[in-house]
């Protein structure tokens, strides 16, 4: 705003630019050519001296101080922030895209390549990417986050004491899309390598973390069971599943299915009988509550009958397995792909066939 309230001028008053017989005399806007009016309390590249103050108020003659200028470059970063997560809730991913990716630049800018608030824009950059199907665009990206998270001695910026787990959360997150890429292209060996670092960013939260921090867990240790990791997932689970009972209490949809993991975890190191044991606790509530021909009890029912299977009592899990089939047969219908399957298994449990 100009000085009398009246017009906009950046470094001039309203009225200078115009010969209105207020201190100019060419009608260019000013009496020097210099687009000032000779110092009457706008900034003439000189400074003033009249007490007035410039366009920044501190009479130096220089407009806007540093501090100004760091101050509106970071609400306009801030700004760029705000509109691209808009934009990318209602879909508009391709300008959500240029949006973020200038945030980031100014993200950088102003803090720095290592600072924790440009890994966070990295991130929202990254999860537009996947939307527009830029795979290695957001691989690219993931990489980038764990380079400023996992620097020596830790990413500048850090979260206070309201946020403890961020950094270990989207470290952990970061990995685990990694991981699985890496399991698409074959490299088992390197995703277990960053699955079991996800598995110690998390492990110290395991026990009392927040709900993404709980599903983080449990999809990295479902990541490390299927890759024969069971001792490392087993590490992680038990203090999940100990969390998960006393917040959400032993029904709880989190609570079984950490349970369940936990129960897979023990079958991987050949422990079938503890294996055993809690995949009928995750099967009796299932079926009690869900109902016994529901897709999340009969599952169960399959995972009983193999660790039962793996213990060493095929009658046990013969007996299971049969229970699963009429579950199968009346659901699936008996000519589907699914019961020739379980048939299969069944004959080859007890040597006779279904």
């Amino acid at each position: 705003p100009s000085a009398d309230g009246e017009g906009y001028g950046v470094w001039v008053d309203y009225g200078d630019w115009v010969d209105d017989g207020d201190g100019d005399d060419d009608g260019d806007g000013d009496d020097d050519g210099d687009w000032d009016d000779d110092g009457e309390g706008d900034d003439d590249g000189e400074g003033d001296g009249d007490g007035e103050g410039d366009v920044d108020g501190d009479d130096d003659g220089e407009g806007y101080d540093d501090g100004m200028q760091t101050a509106v470059f970071e609400a306009v970063v801030d700004l760029k922030e705000t509109l691209g997560i808009a934009l990318t809730r209602l879909g508009g991913f391709a300008e959500a895209r240029r949006v973020l990716a200038d945030a980031l630049e100014g993200r950088i800018e102003l803090d720095g390549p290592f600072h924790f608030s440009s890994a966070k824009v990295m991130l929202l950059l990254a999860d537009v990417c996947v939307w527009e199907g830029d795979v290695k665009g957001s691989l690219a990206l993931r990489r980038g986050i764990l380079r400023v998270l996992e620097a020596p001695g830790g990413p500048e910026g850090i979260p206070g004491e309201g946020c403890p787990e961020e950094v270990p959360r989207i470290a952990a997150a970061s990995r685990l899309v990694l991981a699985d890429d890496m399991i698409q292209q074959g490299e088992r060996g390197k995703a277990l390598s960053l699955l079991r670092g996800a598995a110690g960013h998390l492990l110290p939260l395991a026990g009392g973390g927040s709900d993404a921090v709980r599903s983080a867990a449990l999809d990295v240790c479902g990541r490390l069971v299927g890759l024969g990791d069971g001792p490392r997932a087993e590490e992680l689970l038990r203090p999940a599943v100990r969390d998960c009972e006393g917040r959400l209490g032993p029904r709880h949809a989190e609570t079984l299915k950490a349970t369940a993991l936990l129960a897979d975890a023990l079958m991987s190191q050949g422990r079938f009988a503890e294996a055993a044991a809690l995949h009928e606790r995750v099967h009796r509530i299932l079926a009690r509550d869900l109902g016994p021909e529901s897709d999340q009890a009969l599952r169960s029912l399959r995972s009983r009958a193999e660790a039962v299977l793996g213990a060493g009592d095929r009658e046990g899990s013969a007996r299971l397995y049969r229970q699963a089939l009429e579950i199968l047969e009346r659901t699936a219908g008996p000519g589907s792909e699914e019961v020739q399957h379980m048939r299969d298994t069944l004959g080859r449990i007890t040597g006779t066939g279904a």
